[in-house]
């Protein structure tokens, strides 16, 4: 199913519900926390033979402090600096399954900021500034060894997700799996686990 692109002339307003109802909490069952641990904890051997060759989850804390983009975040202008008046899509619903909407970077950053908590907006970068300043304010993972840190098959390898109450559905990968890290505020994962048990 294709999208169709709409211009910001179009006037398309996002969502902006009194209250948005997330999935994980109308789904029954028993909730339990990932495991999680410090990224000075973590030994880079560890972490791949315990989980990406086990493809089990885990949240790890502290992967970025050190990451330059960290603190320039809190600059209102810095992603404006890198993409300016670059002509984007963006989407008013959940995993950007709806229409597109077409508009200028630094506008669309407004939006974000000027638009009400409840608010949903969606938009994916693909490629980094040209000039490669943005990729050098992202720092390296100190328990991914290099050797591991293999080309992608499908997705380009550095994506950047910009967002705001934003979501996705239940889906599979098919390709790749990646190392999801979060510069500013906060996004709820949830992973579930199905039993399966004989009837009759």
């Amino acid at each position: 199913m294709e999208s169709s692109a709409k211009s910001e002339s179009n006037k398309i307003l996002p969502i902006n519900n009194d209250e948005i109802i997330k999935v994980i909490n109308l789904i029954p069952g028993i909730v339990k926390p990932l495991p999680c641990v410090l990224a000075k904890d973590l030994k880079a051997d560890e972490f791949y033979k315990e989980f990406i060759c086990k493809q089990k989850p885990l949240v790890i804390k502290g992967a970025a402090l050190d990451w330059p983009a960290v603190q320039k975040l809190k600059n209102p202008n810095y992603l404006e600096s890198f993409f300016g008046t670059q002509e984007i899509n963006y989407f008013t619903e959940f995993n950007g399954l709806g229409n597109q909407i077409k508009i200028k970077f630094d506008k669309y950053v407004e939006l974000l900021r000027n638009s009400s908590k409840n608010a949903v907006f969606q938009t994916l970068i693909h490629q980094w500034a040209p000039d490669n300043r943005l990729t050098e304010d992202l720092g390296p993972f100190s328990f991914l060894e290099a050797k591991h840190d293999r080309p992608t098959r499908m997705y380009a390898k550095k994506r950047i997700f910009i967002y705001k109450n934003a979501g996705t559905d239940f889906h599979y990968h098919p390709w790749d799996e990646t190392l999801t890290v979060q510069l500013l505020s906060k996004k709820t994962f949830f992973f579930i686990y199905i039993v399966r048990t004989q009837c009759g």
